[in-house]
Order: structure tokens, then sequence, then C-alpha cells
């Protein structure tokens, strides 16, 4: 008797851990570990609030050179340095910093930055399962022009280096007047094409009409990051 006991109990033991171990029929699979990269998280961008003091991070944009002998330029301003843009100090008592980015044209013509690139091969499996979003993003004003526009964009890549898509940020309706300074933040996110193996990111500012090319666009604290769905 006690043995057909101990027969009974092992086997209902047996059952018992077997059914823990063995996963409902119709249960959800858990998702897959997500896969670690520096890449994701952080803003990529180098010099993101025109705040560089070293020369790789004052160059990163480099458009004060580029246009140096140009009547259209972007250059690292102050604010308050440029009478009529901005006073003095404002920037850092609204939390943009001592410094911005200012376009000017004198033509009808896009300023546009040097590119920023990232290589997002180690992420390629990740991207093309559409598990991965990109998010663009500036503080941006048009001071003395409203129909002077700016973008941040990202031109996403594949391993050919061929564009698959544009993104840029959305023009908002800032008009930024002296008496009451502002910057709008723009933004725009997308899940990464299929095939995306490289971003390359620059800020760009053109007019939106010929009839007047005065004024000023002001951009502060872009950022470009990487989100996992």
């Amino acid at each position: 008797m006690l043995n057909r006991t101990l027969l009974i109990t092992s086997a209902f033991t047996f059952n018992l851990l077997a059914n823990a171990q063995t996963p409902a029929v119709g249960a959800a699979t858990p998702a897959a570990a997500k896969q670690a990269s520096p890449l994701v998280g952080p803003n990529l961008l180098k010099n993101p609030g025109a705040e560089a003091t070293d020369a790789a991070g004052q160059l990163a944009w480099a458009a004060a050179y580029q246009y140096k002998s140009l009547p259209y330029r972007m250059t690292v301003e102050a604010y308050g340095s440029t009478p009529g843009v901005f006073m003095k100090g404002w920037g850092e008592k609204n939390k943009h910093g001592a410094n911005y980015f200012r376009f000017s044209a004198e033509e009808r013509a896009e300023v546009r930055t040097q590119e920023q690139r990232f290589d997002l091969t180690s992420l390629g499996d990740t991207i093309d399962k559409g598990r991965v979003i990109g998010r663009v993003a500036g503080y941006i004003g048009a001071i003395g022009n409203k129909s002077f526009k700016g973008n941040v964009v990202v031109e996403y890549r594949n391993s050919d280096d061929k564009v698959l898509k544009t993104i840029r940020t959305p023009n908002m309706p800032y008009d930024v007047q002296l008496s009451d300074p502002k910057l709008t933040r723009c933004s725009q996110t997308l899940v990464l094409p299929v095939g995306t193996r490289y971003a390359a990111v620059y800020l760009s500012a053109y007019f939106e009409s010929d009839a007047d090319h005065s004024g000023s666009l002001v951009m502060d604290d872009v950022s470009f990051e990487l989100i996992y769905r």
C-alpha cells in the first residue's frame, strides 16, 4: 500500500512540473530581445546647439566655411550679437544656450550645411524587421520675413548610398517678433525604410517665395534620434 501511494504521489508531482514548464496552447511567444546599440537613444548629432568649443564640433556643420565668399550662408552666433534678431541673453534665459545657427541669403538659394553621416549597418536586421524609428527635430524661427523657411533633414540611404527616403521637419507657422521672441519646436518621426544602412542629416534654409529675400532663419537644439518600436 505504501509503495502504491509513493507511485501516485511521484506521478502527480511529475505532471505538475511538466505542466509548469510547458507553455499553454495558444500562449504568446515572448518577444525577441531588442538589439543593444549605442546608436539607439541619444541625440546622434555633433554640436546640436551651436555651443561647441572644440574644432571638431565647430566644423560639424561647416557652412560658415563653405559659403564664406557667397551672399548666402549659415553662421554660428551668440544671442543678441546681431541687432534685430534676438536680445542678448535670451537663449540662456529660455534654455537654448548662448548660441544659435543663423541663416541669411541675398538671393533665392537653398542654404544647406554639410551633412553629418551615420553608419547604421550594425542595426540592419532590426531595421529590416521594421523595429527602428527615426526622429529628427529642431527649434526654428523666421525673423523679419515669414517666407524664410527651414528644416532639419535626414536622408535614409541603402548600402549603395542610394537615398531611400528623405524626411524633413515640417514648416510650421513661425514668425518671430523681437517684442515676443520664441523658437518653435518642429519634429518628424518615421519607421526607417527596409534596406536602410546609412543616415545623413543636414540643416536647410530657403525662401518660400521670390518676393523678398531679407530677414534671418534661426535654428537651435537640433536632434536626430533612433528609437526601438
